[in-house]
């Protein structure tokens, strides 16, 4: 068996030279939804074919929001076309409980993203992922009869992947552990792979074949006289029995398309990233017209500024915008975090995380929160209030 991991853009910047030491493969997630490409996929993925590891590229499915056939077809243009024995792999997790509910039939949304990815990979069989119970709440049976594999998701902290019980006839990935802490990555889901490299390379991605050109012969040939030899005497080949080895159906090879040309250095900006300049050009208006409105001032109150001396009054009002917005960037941080679970928030946030269970940690959070607010935002208001007392504003 193969050890592995999975990453996506909450891990940051990983050492791949480090995972190298400590892993036989690594599965990326590539983009999720559509119009989202995971932030850190072109470094993981780059990264990850420079130091040799075996990989995979995995797109997360949102199936409230979209139907199968776009979101496959966004995963491929995501990926491109893969390297030989790279895997492609749905990752499928949204139900009842999301939070906005999928109540939907998972087991055709999942067939009709593999099916659509089959067709534009020229043949190609991606895997399937998700979590035991999601198996029994669905019926995933159209899949199954596919032959598309089975990465599954337990979180027991056991590898024996070829124990676990499923629809399918065995599982070829088991993602056993999702708190490990390797290569200084914490948390990093563990995953083990149920083979060999060779077999490994089998799941994945394969160019086609060139097809064999037939060379036509002459109708007749005209004997040359040549010499005679004499006769090479025959060689009995040796038959070695080959043992044979059990090893997991795997999917057919695949024919393939030509491979893109190689992209420039330079790229223009993505849709995504100008909705998201967009997004955080507004966010500053709003914190500095917040701030602007929170002042309070008025005319009469300028004036007095004015009056008691130009430069004083400007360097009060410098002291009170400073403050209010202090303020106003304290209460946009409050709504952002608290809208996040634990393990969204940034690593740094994250320093005494392996000491707390999931319940603990957000409420930890959530007492945080509540604190920094009453605290520093009430303090920040306080002093700017004061100002505007002492100056009559």
């Amino acid at each position: 068996m193969l050890k592995g991991c999975d990453i996506s853009k909450h891990q940051g910047d990983v050492n791949f030279d480090a995972l190298k030491e400590a892993f036989d493969f690594i599965l990326i997630r590539s983009s999720y939804g559509v119009g989202y490409r995971d932030v850190k996929f072109d470094r993981n993925r780059d990264e990850a074919r420079r130091v040799g590891l075996l990989r995979g590229f995995y797109h997360y499915a949102y199936p409230q929001y979209n139907e199968p056939e776009a979101e496959a077809n966004y995963f491929c243009d995501v990926v491109g076309t893969p390297q030989e024995g790279e895997l492609l792999i749905l990752d499928l997790e949204e139900n009842k409980n999301s939070k906005k509910p999928w109540t939907g039939d998972s087991g055709d949304w999942a067939f009709r993203f593999l099916e659509t990815v089959k067709a534009r990979m020229n043949g190609y069989k991606p895997l399937f992922y998700s979590y035991k119970s999601y198996l029994t709440e669905y019926n995933f049976a159209n899949v199954v009869a596919g032959d598309y594999g089975l990465w599954l998701a337990h979180f027991d902290n056991k590898q024996n992947p070829q124990e676990e019980k499923t629809p399918w006839a065995f599982v070829a990935i088991k993602q056993y552990w999702n708190d490990g802490n390797v290569a200084g990555i914490n948390p990093l889901d563990l995953d083990v792979f149920n083979g060999n490299g060779e077999t490994f390379l089998k799941y994945g991605y394969h160019a086609p074949q060139a097809p064999q050109t037939e060379v036509s012969q002459p109708a007749e040939q005209i004997p040359v006289s040549t010499p005679e030899t004499p006769a090479t005497p025959e060689i009995t080949p040796v038959i070695v029995p080959e043992t044979p080895v059990e090893t997991p159906a795997l999917p057919e090879e695949k024919p393939a398309e030509e491979k893109p040309a190689n992209v420039p250095v330079f790229e223009f900006p993505t849709d995504e990233q100008k909705k998201e300049a967009k997004k955080f050009g507004m966010i500053l208006l709003c914190v500095i017209w917040n701030a602007l409105k929170d002042m309070k001032l008025t005319v009469a109150g300028v004036y007095n500024f004015l009056k008691a001396g130009l430069w004083e009054g400007i360097k009060k009002l410098v002291k009170i915008f400073f403050y209010v917005s202090l303020a106003a960037i304290a209460n946009f941080l409050l709504q952002i975090f608290a809208g996040m679970h634990f393990h969204d928030i940034p690593l740094h946030y994250q320093t005494f995380s392996f000491l707390l269970t999931d319940d603990i940690q957000n409420l930890a959070m959530t007492a945080f929160l509540n604190g920094f607010y009453f605290g520093f935002v009430k303090w920040v208001t306080t002093k700017a209030e004061t100002l505007r007392k002492e100056s009559n504003v």
